[in-house]
């Protein structure tokens, strides 16, 4: 019986170590998401031009760093959005991949969320940047 039991935990003690080092890593990321979004946030709102304002960011327990922005000044934010989408999603892309400023997403393969929001408060569009496109 004591053989077995000191088999179990030299088997199970690196798994162990490996979860527990696993998880302190998140954590370590997820406080400096954290601390970013706070950073962002100490300057918001803020009109970027005469249609998009920054409300704020945030970060998931997952690590996914959101960005939140209202669509003001039109009456149908949803069509002005779907006009611009795809240049929007294109220079996202390229500014995480190459900015140094945004290289902690780049080292943590950080999945990146844009939520546009009418003046309503209503979610019209989200854009959804994952690792894999912008690496």
């Amino acid at each position: 019986m004591k053989r077995l039991l000191l088999l179990f935990s030299l088997i199970s003690l690196p798994y162990l170590i490996s979860f527990w080092g696993c998880t302190s890593k998140n954590r370590e990321l997820n406080h400096k998401l954290n601390e970013m979004a706070s950073n962002l946030n100490g300057s918001t709102p803020v009109m970027l031009d005469r249609f998009t304002r920054f409300d704020s960011a945030s970060v998931t327990k997952d690590n996914e760093f959101c960005y939140y922005y209202t669509i003001l000044n039109t009456t149908n934010a949803d069509s002005l959005f779907r006009e611009l989408k795809q240049t929007i999603s294109e220079n996202i892309r390229s500014q995480v991949a190459s900015s140094p400023d945004l290289r902690i997403f780049r080292d943590n393969d950080v999945t990146l969320r844009y939520f546009y929001r009418d003046s309503l408060q209503n979610v019209v569009h989200d854009i959804t940047v994952t690792p894999a496109q912008y690496k």
